[in-house]
């Protein structure tokens, strides 16, 4: 049952795309059809994000019959609207089953990276409110943070579909990785001269996540895990006798090494990745942006005029800055460098007034949420590298040898590259330099798995094909050794998959709470909360980061009163998260001197005694008769030995039933 519902997501979804696509084609016949997978999918998210600034949708399941109704009529009727469609559409079909099948054998939205935190961010648009919306994990307090666009977009699935939020999660993440390898494919398509071979390999080489050690991790470790194959450092450092090892950098600054020697953790996170990754985190829609980017300035410099690739370079670095704030330097760069050489070389568009007038719009509808960011408690700034983040040069060749070989072949033949090839191989060089000199936060050393991925996403889709159509022998080779790396990564991560699906109790589970049905105590937990809708809920002993209660709450869609603590100061509320992370712990620890009153004070409507606290038997026994008869105790410990249990609040059980 639960695949035949995958497939029938799976199914309206791609309708949606597609037929996006054929309305694109209908009333923008001159520009390139692999533009209408794209923009509708962005346009209906900017569309409702401007609307909802000023009037709440909690619902937008009555929208679903008009779109499905106004598609069937554009898909079916006759014309010219197909031309050109078809090899986009096999692409995308080919990417969003891969993208989607990953996802159905492993579902799970767990708390042991940021899936969970990305979860909750997006349920904060699905209570029925304007935006920006209360917090989800710190209700009373707004979220406003420059990670929003992309689990907006996320909680429109949601809200549209009428779906829970884990399946509105986990089919959005595989949407917008096939959008990713979708992009990637269309500068392909392009810059091969319209090889259609060309577009189906480009997708396999994004999804394969393949980086330049990549293919010798999998071949001499034995059953890497998919972070190790990123990690090159972290990769050998259990392995001394690797004749790699000496060539890598070791930390001798900000980050003390430990007694092994660990070097700095630098993750080249290609964009491909992200597929295989169990959280939505806005990194991917970064990456997606990037190879936009690299795709817009492909058209924009063409000899053919056009109007749409102008309003995209002009809107994709707004958007950036409030999906992925990181790569808005290196897309912005991309887009408007490619506007200002084509002003340069007398490249215009067709209809100045439809492009300004399309740029106009744009901006309009994403002036509220920029406004949010201008009163956000926190946000990134520029900060220049300290030389032990810098990257050792070996290190570098190891992981971007395909870039850099792909690159130089280039170089002999460079005069023959389209313009806007040339603007991009003039650029990648200069944002790997830059990278290394600056990021956009103190003391994060992830800069490389964000903005490295990025670029070697953009370098792969723009040089591998340059490399077949103008490489001739040493190009044809090159293709090859590439796409060996490609399959013996693939293979790799599609190992992984398979000996780490939820066989027994999560596979095609796409609400991803498989982990917790598979434990009946926090099952019987879950299924206890979900008698509540929107409740604030004490979710258990609060600590820095990752860790599983918070789970129950979300997944039953309440709120926490205070969860992980690391998220809130991240989000700007670093004094507020800290006195209830304070409170709520004092709760646990019976150090309270009025539950009762701390409880109802701050309107918090259940309290969760999670298993892995281990609460005393007399602390429990405590509680019941410090907070009866206000709260009811339903005990959810069944055969195990550590207390279970949630507390409720009987006026709201009676008002909810």
């Amino acid at each position: 049952m639960a695949l035949v519902r995958d497939l029938f997501l799976w199914l309206i979804l791609s309708f949606h795309v597609v037929g996006g696509a054929v309305l694109f084609r209908r009333y923008f016949p001159r520009e390139s059809p692999w533009f209408g997978f794209l923009l509708p999918s962005l346009a209906l998210p900017m569309l409702l994000n401007f609307i909802e600034h000023f009037l709440a949708l909690p619902s937008l399941l009555w929208l679903l019959p008009i779109t499905l109704t106004g598609l069937l009529f554009v898909v079916f009727r006759g014309g010219y609207s197909w031309e050109g469609l078809r090899v986009p559409t096999a692409v995308f079909l080919l990417a969003f089953a891969f993208t989607f099948g990953v996802r159905c054998l492993n579902p799970d939205i767990s708390p042991t990276s940021d899936g969970l935190t990305d979860l909750s961010v997006v349920l904060n648009y699905c209570h029925g409110e304007k935006i920006p919306p209360t917090d989800n994990w710190l209700p009373t307090m707004d979220y406003r943070w420059y990670y929003s666009f992309q689990h907006y977009a996320a909680s429109v699935v949601k809200r549209l579909l009428n779906v829970d939020g884990g399946t509105a999660v986990n089919a959005s993440h595989a949407l917008l990785s096939a959008l990713t390898a979708f992009a990637a494919a269309a500068v392909a398509f392009r810059l091969s001269g319209g090889k259609a071979w060309v577009s189906v390999v480009m997708v396999f080489l994004v999804e394969a996540a393949f980086t330049g050690s990549s293919a010798y991790i999998y071949l001499t470790m034995k059953d890497p895990g998919d972070w190790l194959a990123n990690n090159l450092s972290g990769g050998y450092v259990r392995h001394d006798g690797n004749p790699l090892w000496h060539l890598l950098g070791y930390d001798t600054g900000h980050f003390p090494a430990d007694d092994s020697g660990v070097p700095i953790r630098r993750e080249l996170q290609v964009s491909g990745f992200w597929s295989w990754r169990d959280e939505y985190h806005a990194n991917s829609s970064g990456h997606f942006f990037t190879l936009f980017s690299a795709f817009v300035t492909i058209e924009l410099l063409r000899r053919e005029r056009s109007n749409i690739p102008w309003i995209c370079a002009i809107l994709i670095p707004p958007l950036v800055v409030i999906t992925t704030l990181w790569l808005v330097l290196i897309d912005g760069i991309l887009c408007i460098g490619a506007v200002a050489l084509a002003l340069t070389i007398g490249r215009r568009p067709v209809d100045g007034r439809l492009v300004a007038y399309g740029i106009g719009l744009g901006l309009i509808a994403l002036w509220p949420t920029f406004s949010d960011l201008t009163t956000a408690p926190q946000g990134a700034s520029l900060t220049w590298n300290p030389p032990e983040w810098r990257t050792p040069f070996w290190e570098f060749v190891i992981q971007f040898w395909p870039i850099i070989v792909l690159w130089l072949t280039l170089c002999f033949c460079w005069r023959r590259l389209p313009v806007g090839a040339r603007w991009i191989h003039a650029i990648i060089p200069l944002f790997l330099l830059g990278i290394e000199f600056f990021n956009l936060e103190n003391d994060r050393y992830n800069t490389y798995e964000k903005m490295w991925g990025a670029v070697y996403g953009a370098g792969l889709a723009c040089f591998f094909p340059l490399a077949i159509a103008y490489g001739k022998t040493i190009g044809r080779l090159l293709t090859v050794i590439i796409l060996g790396c490609a399959l013996v990564s693939l293979s790799g991560r599609l190992h992984n998959l398979w000996r780490w699906a939820p066989w027994n109790y999560g596979t095609f589970n796409l609400q991803g709470d498989g982990y917790l049905l598979a434990d009946p105590r926090k099952a019987r937990m879950l299924q206890v909360l979900s008698q509540l809708r929107d409740a604030t809920v004490l979710a258990g002993h609060c600590e820095f980061n990752f860790y599983e209660s918070p789970a129950v709450v979300v997944y039953s869609g309440n709120r926490c009163y205070i969860a992980w603590y690391f998220s809130e100061e991240h989000f700007g509320h670093a004094g507020e998260s800290g006195v209830r992370t304070q409170l709520n712990n004092d709760f646990y620890a019976g150090k309270c001197l009025d539950p009762l009153g701390f409880l109802t004070a701050n309107a918090i409507d259940a309290v969760v005694i999670w298993p892995g606290d281990k609460i005393p038997d007399d602390l429990v026994a405590k509680l019941k008769t410090q907070l009866a008869p206000t709260y009811q105790y339903e005990d959810c410990r069944l055969d195990g030995t550590d207390n279970a249990g949630v507390f409720l609040r009987r006026p709201l059980l009676e008002i909810k039933r």
